[in-house]
């Protein structure tokens, strides 16, 4: 029987998936070449890193449930 995930791992999943919906669009503003003023991209790549901040401070704050949720989930496996 599969436990449901706790609220604190769903959490730190969505926040892992925000992580890399970050990371691939500045990656793709890295690596496109159109026509976007330089000045648009770089805000737009300015907003992202802020995001991509914000989320990664927020992951960190949600360490210890990490850590606790591993050890829980080692544990049952035995």
């Amino acid at each position: 029987m599969t436990k449901e995930p706790s609220k604190s791992t769903a959490i730190i999943q969505h926040l892992l998936d925000e992580r890399r919906q970050y990371e691939a669009w500045i990656a793709r503003l890295n690596s496109s070449a159109d026509a976007t003023p330089g000045n648009v991209r770089a805000r737009v790549r300015e907003d992202y890193e802020a995001r991509l901040t914000a989320v990664i401070e927020e992951l960190k704050a949600h360490g210890e449930s990490a850590r606790l949720a591993i050890q829980e989930m080692r544990h049952r496996r035995g």
